[in-house]
């Protein structure tokens, strides 16, 4: 959604960035656990914050 139809439909536009954030990071986690099968939740979320740190440091 852009600004414009976030603003008509009545809609927080800071829920909607919260709904975006969980899908993406729920299809990373998917997409981490098919390249690392045998790891637990904690230690694909380990990796999903390394990815997310390292693409910080990038964009500085």
């Amino acid at each position: 959604m852009d600004i414009k139809r976030t603003r008509e439909s009545g809609t927080d536009p800071v829920r909607i960035a919260g709904w975006l954030t969980d899908f993406i990071i729920k299809v990373q986690l998917e997409n981490l656990k098919k390249k690392y099968p045998d790891k637990t939740r904690e230690e694909l979320m380990d990796i999903l914050r390394h990815i997310l740190i390292g693409r910080d440091r990038d964009e500085l």
